[in-house]
């Protein structure tokens, strides 16, 4: 196979997406069928359409989920899954970073026996002693 990709995929039964540590990898579990089920429309119809009967004839209808996903990935090719995986990257980080963004803990509020708020160190003041 010339192109990389599909050289790829028949080699290592897997789409690998991205690149490193943060590749992700579909297991395929025939390349030969996958590529001849896309070169084979019969097959192709009965994988992206639906078969019903109506009137006692048999239709097709497209399943819109798997026709417009192959639409997209026809049209903008691998440029979907780069930007979805900088998509759940930039949500990774956003994540780790939440907890930093209100770093100050809440204010301690204290109140003495007659209701009166009083500070941390009012606080620990009313359980001292006086030493002479």
């Amino acid at each position: 196979m010339k192109d990389p990709l599909a050289a790829s995929v028949m080699s290592t039964k897997e789409l690998t997406i991205g690149e490193g540590a943060e590749a992700f990898h579909f297991k395929i579990d025939d390349p030969a069928d996958l590529f001849d089920t896309v070169s084979d429309q019969r097959k192709m119809i009965d994988l992206t359409f639906d078969k019903r009967t109506v009137d006692g004839k048999e239709l097709y209808f497209p399943n819109g989920q798997k026709t417009t996903l192959m639409g997209i990935i026809a049209k903008y090719g691998m440029q979907v899954f780069d930007l979805y995986g900088k998509h759940m990257r930039n949500l990774g980080a956003g994540m780790a970073l939440e907890p930093i963004d209100n770093a100050s803990g809440p204010a301690i509020k204290t109140t003495s026996p007659g209701g009166k708020e009083m500070t941390p160190a009012e606080a620990l003041a009313t359980q001292g002693q006086i030493v002479t």
